[in-house]
């Protein structure tokens, strides 16, 4: 089979992969179409659950961006750890409690839709540190350490949407932390969460009603 040959079989298998989902009730989303729409305002919270040391860590963020056709994000956002985790591998009665502090940059895009189930990608960048305060002897922290890195997480997320405001999701990914030696910062992480889309229940509440007058 010659490449040209092999190359319209491809198309022909994705063009029927394509019709078949839209007759199933699955549809695949366009990013350039959810481009060509009005962007507006998004926000909300970006919390995850990963390891680091051994240690299981919760990770809590927050962002603002902007949003295309309900089904696209684009976030900046700050993330860090609210609880220390303690450091491994210590010597000489040393402890060493660290935080994570980060800037995010990141998208999301519900690229595939069927019923009130959909998948949504989610890739995220940024830059920040690791703060360790190091003890000794179980006296007061005596001197500290801060760890530069860039994190990279990609993931993906299943949801299921209760109504068009309420949406259950869950998922996960892998992080991975460049510009630094300590590769213990690179691990899966997990989400679980209920979100609430602020601006489709604005639309249900305060637009639908107005045009019921």
């Amino acid at each position: 089979m010659t490449q040209s040959s092999s190359f319209h079989t491809i198309l022909v298998l994705l063009a029927f992969i394509v019709i078949r989902s839209q007759a199933m009730g699955l549809t695949i989303s366009s990013p350039v179409h959810c481009l060509n729409q009005k962007p507006y305002l998004v926000y909300g919270l970006d919390n995850r659950y990963t390891v680091i040391n051994q240690q299981n860590v919760f990770i809590s963020g927050a962002y603002l961006g902007i949003g295309f056709d309900e089904k696209m994000k684009f976030k900046f956002g700050i993330s860090g750890t609210p609880f220390a985790y303690n450091q491994t591998n210590q010597s000489n009665n040393k402890t060493a409690k660290s935080h994570l502090l980060f800037l995010t940059l990141g998208n999301e895009f519900d690229f595939i839709h069927f019923n009130k189930f959909s998948l949504t990608n989610y890739i995220q960048t940024g830059y920040g540190f690791q703060y360790t305060q190091n003890t000794y002897n179980n006296t007061s922290p005596t001197d500290y350490d801060i760890n530069y890195f860039l994190p990279l997480e990609l993931g993906l997320n299943l949801n299921y949407d209760f109504n068009p405001w309420l949406r259950a999701k869950i998922g996960g990914g892998y992080r991975f932390a460049f510009l630094t030696e300590n590769k213990s910062l690179e691990n899966y992480y997990l989400k679980a969460t209920f979100t609430i889309n602020i601006h489709k229940l604005w639309k249900k509440l305060y637009v639908n009603d107005s045009n019921s007058y």
